[in-house]
């Protein structure tokens, strides 16, 4: 299917075939629980990434300008350089992702490079979760951390992550579990559970959310193409993660709307009847 591609700086509608609810969406399973949704692929916002939610989480771009819009075959991504290039979003409490939640992501990344952040809402005296390259060669790593110095991480490892195409992060917190899939658009969807830690504790991170860069009082920036970040305060199970893998945009796909056909009058006199017997012979045809 191919990508949304609104105008540059449009203003999303449902004339711009963008579903803004779940009555609009033909996958109105996919907006339940989505609290955020910074979609680039969108349309091109400027200097604000907007939360296409419509509850305003509205990201900010730091060290960054409107040349980093790049069009893709995905349409619009962020590329980030390294350096200060990021993305912040004001704090709200449940992108804390207090309980069970699912991080969705879209990238694509030249080459893999050491503890680098793809998004994250994480301080280092307030600790929550982030998704990061790892500190092993072509990892990438969900992390979940408890109010202490805990934390739980679970990994997946393939250098095919980094061959510059795009590339589907789904990081899951399931009661005190944690789950990882990654994989390449088009292909196999990997998968990895990082088991579970009955000592989970959850904590309230004043700061950002992040995107290409996962702690908001640290450099941790990545070099890398972002489009699609997608925030749930659910566990999505995993045919609806495969929905999305398929279909990222799959939430703001518009339903098919009917169209109005007002039926034919039929003519009077001897046409009228010659009218009726070609509907019959027609609609007889048709059984």
């Amino acid at each position: 299917m191919p990508p949304l591609i609104i105008p540059r700086k449009a203003n999303p509608s449902y004339a711009t075939d963008f579903a803004r609810s779940a009555g609009q969406s033909q996958n109105p399973i996919l907006r339940k629980g989505l609290i955020g949704a910074w979609a680039p692929p969108l349309g091109n916002t400027g200097f604000a990434l907007r939360d296409a939610t419509g509850f305003r989480a509205d990201g900010v771009l730091t060290g960054m300008s409107e040349n980093d819009w790049i069009m893709t075959s995905l349409g619009y991504m962020l590329a980030f350089g390294g350096g200060n290039d990021e993305v912040r979003v004001p704090h709200r409490d449940d992108l804390n992702m207090p309980g069970d939640g699912t991080v969705i992501q879209v990238f694509r990344k030249a080459s893999w490079n050491g503890d680098d952040g793809f998004a994250g809402k994480h301080q280092s005296s307030n600790r929550n979760w982030y998704i990061e390259t790892g500190s092993s060669t072509n990892n990438v790593q969900f992390t979940r951390l408890h109010a202490t110095t805990a934390e739980q991480s679970v990994i997946l490892n393939n250098a095919a992550y980094y061959d510059g195409t795009p590339t589907f992060i789904a990081a899951v917190t399931i009661g005190t579990n944690i789950h990882l899939y990654v994989g390449k658009l088009g292909g196999q969807l990997d998968f990895a559970d990082g088991g579970h830690d009955e000592s989970w504790q959850t904590n309230n991170n004043p700061g950002p959310m992040m995107i290409g860069n996962y702690r908001s009082d640290s450099a941790k920036n990545i070099v890398a193409d972002i489009g699609t970040t997608l925030l749930y305060n659910r566990a999505l199970p995993e045919a609806e993660i495969r929905m999305l893998f398929a279909d990222h945009l799959a939430p703001f796909r518009l339903k098919p709307r009917a169209v109005f056909q007002p039926e034919e009058e039929a003519p009077s006199g001897p046409i009228g009847i010659i009218h009726q017997i070609r509907t019959a012979v027609r609609q007889a045809s048709e059984i």
